[in-house]
């Protein structure tokens, strides 16, 4: 936790005494409903997030276990939004500059993949009414990750537009691993 990068945050500091050594972090309520939430961000890079309340058969260690990373030799090859079924035919239309270099979908995300140093447009759904609306996303490296797919899309930046249209977008549907994000982890207890 003495890491620049980790840190620690908890609601009600007061309800609870926390002392930190190391890896190890102790708690002890001291309020009479210490009920409150407590956030660790480790110099990894993992975030984990606790509810911390009283009870009458507390568990008095918990441990977190997580998967050491993979070396180079172990590595697949990483593409997001890509579960073995994807497609890549999208028309372009108006202002190239705009242009993704690769684009596709996996019929749940669509995927915008962008040389590295592009200023990257705002991304908006059309829907069948012509109407423009934002769509959400993240950003994975230089791949932006729209989360939804559609049969039309338009990049704006500044006075430039550039619209996107796949009539063959796929529609998967199910949610096989019940979660809309990569690297799941789980938590092991002892």
């Amino acid at each position: 936790m003495s890491a620049l990068d980790s840190g620690m945050g908890i609601g009600d500091a007061q309800a609870w005494g926390i002392d930190v050594r190391g890896n190890n972090v102790f708690l002890k309520p001291i309020a009479e409903k210490p009920e409150t939430n407590l956030i660790i961000t480790t110099n990894k890079g993992r975030t984990y997030s606790f509810q911390l309340v009283t009870s009458k058969s507390p568990h008095y260690i918990i441990k977190l276990a997580c998967d050491k990373p993979k070396t180079g030799k172990d590595k697949k090859f990483d593409i997001p939004c890509f579960n073995g079924n994807a497609n890549f035919r999208y028309g372009k239309w108006g202002d190239e500059a705009l242009a993704p270099k690769y684009m596709w979908d996996d019929g749940r995300f669509t995927c915008l993949k962008f040389t590295k140093n592009d200023e990257l447009p705002v991304a908006y759904q059309v829907a069948s009414d012509s109407s423009e609306s934002l769509i959400n996303y993240h950003l994975e490296k230089d791949t932006m990750i729209l989360h939804g797919i559609s049969k039309e899309f338009r990049l704006r930046l500044g006075k430039q537009v550039l619209g996107l249209r796949s009539d063959d977008a796929i529609s998967s549907g199910y949610n096989e691993k019940a979660t809309s994000i990569n690297g799941t982890r789980e938590l092991n207890y002892d």
